[in-house]
Order: C-alpha cells, then sequence, then structure tokens
C-alpha cells in the first residue's frame, strides 16, 4: 500500500544522494532505512498539504490537522 510506496521513493531517493556511495554497504542500509520514519512522515505530510492544497496534514490513525488561515483561527485543530 501506501507504506510500501512511499518506502521505495525514499529509498530511491536516498540512494542517488551522490555521497551515499562512499559508505560500506552495511553502513548505507543503516542510514537509508534507520531515517525512513521520519523521512516517511515528511513525504506523507507533504502530499497530503499538496493534495489538500494547503489545508489539512494527514496523522496516523486517520486523523488529519486542519489548517484554516483565517486570521481569528491561530492555532492548528486536531481532528479524529
Amino acid at each position: 500500500g501506501m507504506w510500501c510506496r512511499t518506502l521505495l521513493h525514499y529509498a530511491d531517493w536516498a540512494s542517488n544522494i551522490p555521497e551515499i556511495s562512499s559508505f560500506n554497504c552495511e553502513d548505507q542500509f543503516n542510514l537509508i532505512f534507520g531515517r525512513c520514519v521520519p523521512a516517511k512522515w515528511l513525504i506523507i505530510a507533504h502530499r497530503s498539504l499538496r493534495n489538500s492544497k494547503g489545508r489539512k496534514v494527514l496523522l496516523s490513525g486517520g486523523s488529519y490537522i486542519e489548517l484554516d488561515n483565517s486570521e481569528e483561527n491561530e492555532h492548528f485543530e486536531a481532528h479524529p
């Protein structure tokens, strides 16, 4: 599903960083996959903002943060 696709996109992107090739295979694996979860959340946040035209950021468990750009609402609200 979505987890596999975003993980593959991240691994493909990270493996094309020129400096990565200077590490041995074990270090490459540890560096790339050791940072995959934070990178995955950034990918999902970027996609959710892009797909909602900047109005929502998806969270886990079907929750999301709805961004209200009006001046009367100056904080984020999490919705289950």
